[in-house]
């Protein structure tokens, strides 16, 4: 949804995060749904998206990324960054928010024992029950709450799974 990629979809007179940045590599949804390729807000996006490719990025979609095999990043020597295989890399959802783009960061800290961040995006209800089922996800010290904690996700079955010490909610007043 907007809500998740306008920073990096400006008009064209205005910085967008690709702008402000040296961007190396570039991970986004797999599939969009009907109709989104005439919107603004997303033609916007992939203007953006080509600008910075053309400038020395390098361009994935979460597919590509999980079909390659090597989808785990190393961003330092303690930190790396995994992209969760996703049902709806491959199927088309019902709703924009099944394409989210899941991650998790993991962290090995000094005496070697690791923490993980969960990071699903707006994924809906039965994409969450899908990773929770097919993919090896440990217990996490933070998840970021599925869809802005919204009853559509953040499911038993994932929670189950995931058992996270921390949900953090991220939501706008007033909506």
């Amino acid at each position: 949804h907007e809500d998740h990629y306008a920073g990096f979809a400006t008009s064209s007179n205005v910085k967008s995060i690709f702008d402000r940045y040296e961007i190396g590599t570039i991970i986004d949804f797999a599939q969009i749904t009907s109709g989104k390729d005439t919107q603004n807000m997303y033609k916007n996006y992939q203007r953006e998206l080509s600008e910075a490719v053309t400038a020395g990025a390098v361009h994935y979609t979460a597919k590509e990324v999980r079909e390659s095999g090597n989808y785990t990043f190393k961003l330092s020597d303690t930190v790396s960054f995994t992209i969760i295989d996703s049902y709806y890399y491959y199927n088309v959802g019902t709703t924009e928010n099944d394409h989210s783009v899941c991650t998790l960061l993991t962290q090995t800290c000094a005496d070697g024992k690791e923490r993980n961040f969960l990071f699903t995006g707006d994924l809906e209800k039965k994409g969450e029950s899908w990773i929770a089922a097919n993919d090896d996800l440990p217990e996490v010290e933070l998840f970021k709450a599925g869809h802005h904690g919204s009853k559509t996700s953040s499911n038993s079955d994932l929670l189950a799974v995931i058992k996270p010490k921390i949900v953090c909610v991220c939501c706008c007043a007033g909506t």
